[in-house]
């Protein structure tokens, strides 16, 4: 174990050599491939006692806000600038959109419906690894500063930690698009996994997916789970807005849309938050 209580074994990453596929077709044959690619994904998210293991890997911490009323982030702003003078910690805070184009001229461009549920603003956060993540949480510009620029304005709030695995590049990728699910555990991760990486197959397209860290990671920063449920977090980055909407309009978005619908998990409300902004960080 180091210092911050993690196993000194890293997790496989996204990029591990996935189980080959069978070169025959049979109904057997592929169902026991995609139960073995399952198990590997499953295996890469945990460590030796079962538990998402994020050692020695940087923080995806993803924060969604309800603000309808803002309309001057100055304030804000200004904080945010204090977040991205603390060590290991880089931070953007945008609303809804992209560089150019509100929320509303966005989504027209995207011909995408309001999959926010009234969210209106993002801060995205990388910390370089728990620790850090850990001291930005508990610092005075976090607990002092910002929690009293927002507290006039905030209606909502989600919070979802997962380990970045994505190249972080303005000048790459112009938009991110994160998108949080409910997933019930009957879902194939492995399968989820393969659609995945026809993602990154689609032009100008970067993505990953990644569950919640969970409890025992929150228990080490010290923080409340402010996930709402949301378990799962597909990330994508796309070069500009003509890319992102080719990704969203694409076949391999509806299949998979088709693979994951069956597990969407609606108890707790909208079973997914669709969130578009301009990147503005680099890592």
């Amino acid at each position: 174990m180091d210092r911050r209580g993690f196993s000194a074994r890293r997790c496989p990453t996204r990029t591990a050599r996935l189980p080959r596929q069978p070169t025959s077709w049979s109904m057997s044959s592929w169902q026991d491939w995609s139960q073995q690619v399952a198990a590997q994904i499953r295996a890469a998210y945990r460590d030796e006692t079962g538990q998402i293991n994020p050692a020695s890997m940087a923080i995806q911490h993803t924060v969604l806000f309800k603000f309808p009323d803002l309309k001057d982030d100055a304030p804000l702003q200004a904080v945010v600038e204090q977040f991205n003078a603390l060590e290991g910690i880089k931070v953007q805070f945008t609303a809804h959109g992209t560089a150019t184009q509100n929320k509303k001229d966005a989504l027209s461009t995207l011909n995408w419906p309001d999959k926010t549920d009234g969210y209106t603003h993002c801060l995205f956060v990388v910390a370089e690894d728990p620790e850090a993540l850990k001291n930005y949480l508990h610092s005075d510009a976090h607990l002092k500063d910002w929690m009293a620029v927002v507290k006039p304005w905030i209606k909502g709030i989600v919070v979802f930690d997962s380990r970045l695995k994505v190249p972080l590049d303005p000048a790459t990728h112009a938009q991110l698009h994160p998108v949080l699910f409910r997933l019930k555990d009957s879902v194939n991760a492995g399968e989820l996994q393969l659609h995945v990486e026809k993602f990154n197959g689609l032009d100008g397209i970067s993505a990953s997916l990644e569950p919640f860290l969970g409890q025992k990671f929150l228990d080490l920063v010290s923080w409340p789970d402010k996930s709402e449920g949301f378990n799962w977090c597909l990330t994508v980055l796309a070069r500009d807005a003509d890319a992102l909407k080719n990704y969203l309009h694409s076949p391999e978005h509806k299949a998979w849309a088709a693979s994951a619908g069956p597990h969407v998990d609606a108890s707790r409300g909208p079973p997914l938050l669709v969130f578009d902004v301009p990147l503005r960080l680099k890592r």
